[in-house]
C-alpha cells in the first residue's frame, strides 16, 4: 500500500553522541586558546633605503599601510638626512647665512631640541655639530677617504666651528629661527635613525597593530610576536670593521623596547 508519509531513518545514537563530544572538545579548545595573541596568516614586509642606510619593517596585519609608512620615512629623510643634499638639514648646513628663519618642521625641530638636551646633559660630550670634523676624517656624507696624514692646523680651524653652544635656536609663530657660525654644520646621525624608528612604531601602534618590528640602520624597536609566534630575535652585529652583515656577537629577544644592534 502506498504511504505518502516521509520515512526518516533513525539517527545512530553512538554517532550522534560522538558528534556532540567532538563539538564540545572543539569549542573548549578554542576557549582555552582565546587568550593567546591572534596570529594573522600574513606579515607585511616593507624594506628599502632611507637616511643613507637601509630599513626593514615587519608587521602582523592585513592592512596595506606600506604607502603611508614610506611617506613618513620620506618626510623624515627630507628633514634630517645629510645624505640628501635637498633636505632641510643639508640646506641649513650649506647656507652662508648666519641667521635663518624657516617654516615649521616637526622632524628637524624635535631632533634639534633632543640633541641640544643631550648636549647639555653630557656637558658637550655628545655634540651634533662635529659634522665638519667627521667629513674631514672621511666618515661623513662626503665621499669616504683615508687621510695619509692629519693637518693639525686644519683640525684646529675646524674645531672653531664645533660646539652646539655656538648655535642659537628659537621658535617663532609660524616656524623657527636658527643662528649659526658660517661654515658650521649639524649631524643628527646619532639620534635621527632612532627617532625615525620611534616615529614609525608610534604610527603602527595607532593603527591598532600589536605585533611588529621596525629596523633602520641597525636601530630596532619591536613589540609582540614575530611571524614564528615567538618574541622578536635580534642579532647584535659583531663589533669589527670587517664584520659581515650577518656576523652576530649575540642574539637577544625584545618586546616593547628599542636597541642599537650595530657593532661599530
Amino acid at each position: 500500500m502506498h504511504n505518502d508519509s516521509t520515512y526518516y531513518k533513525p539517527v545512530n545514537s553512538g554517532f550522534f553522541y560522538s558528534l556532540i563530544f567532538a563539538l564540545f572538545i572543539t569549542v573548549a579548545t578554542a576557549c582555552h586558546h582565546s587568550d593567546r595573541p591572534a596570529q594573522s596568516s600574513r606579515y607585511l614586509t616593507i624594506a628599502g633605503e632611507t637616511m643613507g642606510t637601509t630599513y626593514h619593517i615587519s608587521i602582523d596585519t592585513f592592512l596595506d599601510i606600506k604607502m603611508e609608512i614610506d611617506s613618513l620615512l620620506i618626510d623624515i629623510n627630507k628633514a634630517v638626512s645629510t645624505y640628501d643634499p635637498a633636505s632641510l638639514i643639508s640646506r641649513i648646513n650649506s647656507s652662508d647665512e648666519e641667521n635663518l628663519v624657516l617654516a615649521s618642521n616637526i622632524h628637524f625641530q624635535t631632533n634639534f631640541t633632543n640633541a641640544l638636551d643631550v648636549y647639555k646633559a653630557t656637558n658637550g660630550l655628545f655634540d651634533p655639530t662635529v659634522m665638519p670634523l667627521v667629513n674631514y676624517w672621511g666618515f661623513g656624507y662626503r665621499k669616504r677617504q683615508v687621510l695619509d696624514y692629519s693637518d693639525q692646523s686644519k683640525i684646529d680651524s675646524i674645531m672653531m666651528l664645533v660646539g652646539m653652544d655656538k648655535w642659537r635656536y628659537s621658535e617663532q609663530e609660524a616656524g623657527f629661527e636658527i643662528r649659526k657660525p658660517t661654515g658650521a654644520e649639524l649631524d643628527f646621525s646619532a639620534i635621527a635613525k632612532g627617532y625615525a624608528v620611534d616615529y614609525i612604531a608610534d604610527y603602527i601602534e595607532k593603527t591598532g597593530i600589536k605585533n611588529y618590528m621596525v629596523e633602520i640602520g641597525g636601530e630596532v624597536y619591536a613589540r609582540g610576536l614575530s611571524k614564528k609566534n615567538k618574541s622578536w630575535a635580534i642579532g647584535l652585529n659583531t663589533p669589527s670593521e670587517d664584520a659581515g652583515f650577518t656576523d652576530y656577537e649575540d642574539i637577544v629577544s625584545i618586546d616593547g623596547i628599542g636597541l642599537a644592534s650595530s657593532g661599530n
